[in-house]
């Protein structure tokens, strides 16, 4: 992973968000983070402190309000341009 990060992350040239949960068994916050420093100004990055690995659900239903925040991300990228 570690090489494919190095790679990869300087040479983002289109806006990317990258969301992180503190709680992810399966990608550690730790496993990342010591990258972040090679990311391009594309990239955002946003932790919260719970979300799983693929989750953020809310609600009884199990809806993901991670649509949403993909969603409002596209609009103001798409407003910055």
């Amino acid at each position: 992973l570690g090489d494919m990060v190095e790679y990869a992350m300087p040479r983002v040239a289109v806006p990317t968000l990258c969301l992180f949960a503190e709680d992810d068994p399966v990608t550690p916050i730790c496993s990342f983070s010591k990258y972040l420093h090679l990311a391009s100004a594309y990239m955002a990055f946003a932790v919260t402190p719970k979300g799983g690995h693929c989750g953020w659900f809310c609600g009884l239903k199990g809806l993901s309000w991670i649509n949403e925040v993909a969603c409002e991300f596209c609009e103001a990228v798409r407003e910055c341009r």
